[in-house]
């Protein structure tokens, strides 16, 4: 008689279970048991997960809570025996699921979430056997107030345990209560439990030398024959009779998205659609034409027939609260784009008929599903928006989405590693043979990787923590919160999903969004974008130092200065065009106006980056344009015959077979999902219509074999419009106001190992990086003049606490000489690192002191002002009666220089030595590496080596990958073996030489083919 399982924890049970959901129903099917039931602590994140898997395999799936219960600071194990049970746990999770998972469930909290429970009270963990008579009658007496249904718990974990079975039997003999077998199913097997003291090590953070090793005997499946040697046939049957009692109709269980609030006499489509029509009257200056007013009809005749009305209701009030508060929004994303009804209520700023955007592939009336309007915000104040969100429609209706963080291919390595005492630097080993490739599991990583392969073959210890690890990838570790998901509902959620409160008494759903629409549940992402900040932050500083007003919803998209920037190189900080597969993209479209940025940001992706050079080919005149069938050219002009956009699988498919957009958009998914079945279907379906329509079904067979083949690279036209806007106001700030977009830019992106390219583009652009003058930088960076003032905290260890120090005092007065700064400040505890740091990066530079002699004679400065400055109720006092010291003099060292502001601000602010020299290069024929702007060409550059890697050819002879900078850039020098041979003797780090080679393009950069080299002794005065 097969026992179904009445406590089971899975990985959700964080750290204490090496159960996957996967896992537990394998469990299931290997013992043919009758039903599985998942009971993790204090949670019910895995709920919806094992529900489906069960389902896909045939098991009977139970939903169960184990709690803790303040009585006494018992377990009590809650199992759902119905869909209202169902609901009593997911109400009880607002009580018991916080960021420890640790609560206690009270008495109140119990008798609320009783209906549609069956309560277990677990005998062993909770030492019943231990209690005095007493005890045990509160307990038992107490639950049995509560539940109808209250069994005791049967629990052994090792043979002496069967001993105290025959005194709880009895008790609840004396109780008229009836016994289960429980015992906590914890790991897949004996020889599996070694893992539980593993992941108690990794939850601690040590190693399992160093923890107490527990008893993890029968946390696992027991044999038929073990169990009826334990437990007695009714109580087996007590166990079963549980499980098939049991019946859920998750189906019933809907939420609703909230209604919008408006008055009892207005109804919410005639409101909707009066906005809709006013905004879209204000759009077109109120010359609104047929073709608008009939789509938009259209639009919310769907709208309504799908019952989103309210839905488009709380996006527009979101969006209109950020705009009336001062919180910018993006042009649009996704889907959305595609819609009208969006761009009149102002979501969006995308015109769908400007751009021939198809609705359908926004909201399919043909598909039931969730509409999905994603909204970027500044993301400076996205919470802003989120918070509104709270505080209107109430904390208890309104969550985050959850999301979970698990073990992937590094992180169990590492963890399995440190769990069995390996040391810091065989942990490191191991991660470094690792390295940084993106693979998706450990079986990838040993399949493709040959040195880890080695590695587990040829070391017992390696090879242990891999299959250790193997164990414990993909187990969830702990809860995070989805980047933009949030959910609104009627009605408060717990009545519809569990869920949870984090550190921060955030509350989150506990169900990722994957599972969310089976409950309909509206997700809506509320993004955040730093490019928005990095726009508004540019457009308030020009309207605050300039008065100028801009307006960047209504500037020229197709203004041909705004991309004379690609011409020259100026990708930097662009929205998504300074990206290396755009920038490939771009740099051979050569983008001249909007819809050529819109085309980058498509095809400028794996995959579909192999038709650049047709598309290009034919943008240029140089190749033919053909297409598919000549009737598809009014569909296919605009990208040269060439399919880019998903929308024009989708037209080509009503255009040949007569589909409506409905249909055609479920067969662009069906293709590009690739399922057998469906796509046969699929294929016959349109052969049919072609035929119909007048086609060959040569030509229908053709046309579909090419749509099978573009439809995984088809991209969102609706998203790349959206995202080109963004690029195209970056161009136009960039390039009309290019000191503000800079200064911007370096202060609200975080992107630190792209500064050096930005600096080199100012230079292009005639602006300087000045130095953080200690009486003029503050702690951003500012517009000084037509240049851009460095701020203080860009310097190595000047913090926002240092930095401010050094304004405050400066608010007293100018600092007038390095002495006078060093009195003022010294009090405040500012170590003499940072003033080392300070003067390297130039601060003093205005007080006629070279930079050495500040450095040789600062703890003479640091040992006058500590005997004559203090600090009293936080203000300087300096005693003037006793004299400055002598300061010696020292000559100064350019080279020096340049290295120590590489040190402490990442790049030199100096002049490059090459500038120097510049002309007189100029003269020989030598380029700057910045004009080096096509490939084949044979060119002559000098500059300086930054990195040499030698690397053996596919001969395993040694040749040079060498990164050479001049004052304008930094290129790859590629050196062939032979050359490196002749010329090695000279290239080494930091020297200076002269190059010709042969450009090369390759992944998105240019590069350089090494023909001849020379050295180049750098003179610097």
């Amino acid at each position: 008689m097969a026992l179904g399982l009445l406590n089971i924890k899975s990985g959700y049970t964080f750290l204490k279970s090496s159960l996957k959901i996967k896992d537990i129903v394998k469990i299931g099917k290997d013992n043919n048991l009758p039903f599985l039931t998942l009971t993790d602590f204090n949670n019910m994140f895995g709920s919806a997960e094992f529900i489906n898997e069960c389902k896909d395999n045939n098991i009977k799936g139970v939903i169960g809570m184990e709690v803790n219960i303040d009585i006494y600071e018992s377990k009590l194990i809650l199992i759902a025996s119905s869909t209202q049970g169902y609901l009593s746990l997911c109400k009880l999770t607002k009580y018991v699921s916080n960021s420890k998972l640790n609560s206690f469930a009270t008495l109140e909290n119990l008798e609320e979430c009783k209906d549609g429970i069956i309560a277990i009270f677990p005998t062993l963990r909770n030492n019943f056997d231990e209690l005095d008579y007493e005890k045990r009658d509160r307990i038992i007496r107490l639950l049995k107030n509560i539940y109808t249904s209250l069994y005791l718990g049967l629990e052994v974990y090792g043979d002496n345990d069967i001993l105290k079975l025959d005194d709880i039997r009895e008790y609840a003999r004396n109780n008229l209560l009836s016994c289960v077998p429980c015992n906590e199913i914890l790991t897949q097997s004996f020889e599996t439990t070694y893992l539980l003291d593993i992941l108690e090590a990794i939850d601690l953070n040590t190693s399992i030398e160093k923890i107490e090793i527990k008893n993890h005997t029968y946390k696992y499946v027991l044999s038929e024959s073990k169990i009826k040697s334990i437990f007695s046939e009714q109580e087996i049957n007590n166990a079963n009779k549980i499980g098939n009692l049991v019946e859920y109709d998750f189906d019933s269980i809907k939420g609703d998205l909230v209604h919008y609030p408006l008055k009892d006499d207005i109804d919410s489509f005639e409101y909707l659609r009066s906005l809709a029509y006013k905004g879209l009257e204000k759009r077109l200056n109120n010359k609104v034409t047929k073709i608008y007013y009939d789509r938009l009809e259209y639009e919310l005749g769907i709208i309504k027939k799908m019952n989103y009305v309210n839905y488009f209701l709380v996006v527009f009030d979101y969006v209109r609260y950020a705009k009336q508060n001062d919180i910018l929004v993006g042009p649009g994303r996704g889907s959305a784009g595609a819609s009208l009804v969006s761009y009149s209520l102002g979501i969006i700023n995308v015109d769908p008929l400007k751009y021939n955007l198809l609705f359908e592939r926004f909201l399919n009336p043909e598909r039931i599903s969730m509409p999905d309007i994603d909204v970027d915000f500044i993301d400076t104040k996205r919470d802003q928006v989120i918070d509104y969100l709270i505080n209107k429609y109430g904390k208890d209706r309104t969550a985050r989405v959850i999301s979970f963080q698990t073990f992937q291919v590094k992180s169990s390595l590492r963890d399995v590693a440190k769990a069995y005492g390996f040391s810091k630097g065989e942990e490191d080993t191991l991660s470094d043979t690792v390295g940084d490739g993106n693979y998706n599991s450990l079986d990838e990583l040993i399949k493709t990787n040959n040195r880890f392969l080695s590695m587990v073959k040829t070391n017992d210890s390696y090879k242990k923590v891999y299959q250790t690890a193997l164990f414990i990838e993909g187990l969830p570790r702990q809860t995070s919160m989805h980047a933009a998901g949030i959910i609104c509902n009627d009605k408060p959620l717990c009545n519809v999903i569990p869920v949870y409160d984090n550190d921060f008494g955030i509350t989150l759903t506990q169900l990722d969004g994957g599972y969310i629409e089976r409950f309909n549940l509206f997700k809506m992402d509320i993004l955040s974008l730093a490019n928005l900040s990095i726009i508004d932050n540019c457009v308030k500083e020009i309207k605050n130092r300039l008065n100028i007003n801009i307006d960047l919803n209504n500037i020229n998209l197709d203004d041909p200065n705004i991309y004379t920037l690609f011409d020259k190189g100026l990708y930097g900080g662009i929205f998504q065009m300074d990206e290396n597969s755009i920038k490939n993209a771009a740099r051979q479209i050569k983008p001249k106006c909007f819809m050529d940025i819109v085309v980058c940001l498509s095809i400028g992706r794996p995959g579909p980056e192999a038709f650049i050079p047709l598309y290009v080919d034919r943008k240029d005149g140089l190749k033919k344009i053909e297409y598919f069938h000549k009737s598809l050219e009014p569909i296919l002009k605009e990208t040269y015959g060439i399919l880019v956009y998903q929308e024009q699988i989708m037209q080509i498919l009503v255009k040949m077979a007569g589909f409506s957009l409905g249909k055609a958009d479920l067969t662009r998914r069906a293709i590009s999902k690739k399922n057998e079945e469906k796509l046969q279907a699929e294929r016959n379906d349109f052969i049919s219509g072609c035929i119909r329509n007048g086609y060959s079904k040569e030509d229908a067979i053709n046309v579909f074999d090419i749509i099978l083949k573009f439809a995984s690279y088809g991209f969102n036209k609706s998203h790349s419009v959206a995202y080109a806007m963004i690029s195209a106001q970056m161009c136009y700030l960039k390039y009309y106001y290019p000191q503000y977009f800079y200064c911007s830019l370096f202060n609200y992106s975080s992107k630190e190992t792209k500064l050096e390219i930005l600096f080199r583009e100012l230079k292009i652009n005639n602006i300087k990086i000045l130095y953080p003058s200690i009486n003029v930088a503050n702690l951003q960076y500012t517009i000084d003049g037509k240049d851009i003032r460095c701020p203080l905290i860009k310097i190595k260890n000047i913090n926002n606490n240092i930095a401010s120090i050094i304004v405050k005092e400066r608010n007293n007065g100018p600092y007038k000489s390095f002495i006078d700064f060093i009195r003022r400040v010294y009090a405040y505890g500012i170590k003499k690192e940072d003033l080392i740091n300070l003067i390297k990066a130039g601060c003093f530079d205005e007080f006629n002191l070279n930079r050495i002699t500040l450095l040789n004679n600062l703890d003479t400065c640091i040992m006058y002002a500590s005997i004559v400055s203090h600090l009293e109720n936080d203000k300087v006092v300096i005693n003037n009666l006793v004299a400055e010291p002598n300061i010696s003099v020292y000559e100064d060292n350019f080279n020096v220089n340049i290295e120590n502001e590489k040190e402490v601000l990442g790049t030199s602010l100096s002049k490059n030595p090459l500038e120097l020299v510049r002309d007189m290069f100029k003269d020989a024929g030598f380029i700057t590496i910045s004009e080096i702007n096509e490939e084949g060409k044979k060119v002559k550059i000098v500059g300086k080596i930054n990195r040499i890697y030698l690397k053996a050819d596919k001969n395993n002879q040694e040749m040079a990958f060498i990164d050479v900078e001049d004052e304008t850039g930094i290129i790859s020098l590629i050196v062939y073996h032979d050359t490196y041979i002749q010329y090695k003797d000279f290239l080494n780090k930091d020297a200076y030489i002269q190059i010709k080679g042969e450009s090369d393009f390759y992944r998105g950069n240019m590069e350089l083919k090494a023909i001849y080299l020379k050295p180049y002794q750098m003179k610097v005065e």
